[in-house]
């Protein structure tokens, strides 16, 4: 069964409504970036 580009959006939508994946993203928006710095530019726990 395929979805429909509607039920698509929605479902990546739904996954930038965290606040942890979007301060990753924030992150990474200049490129890629190690896990210890995106620990001190997002405040996340490493947990």
């Amino acid at each position: 069964m395929q979805l429909n580009p509607v039920a698509i959006k929605a479902k990546l939508f739904r996954g930038f409504s965290d606040t942890s994946r979007l301060a990753i993203l924030e992150c990474l928006r200049n490129g890629p970036v190690t896990v210890t710095e995106i620990v001190e530019c997002s405040g996340l726990d490493r947990r």
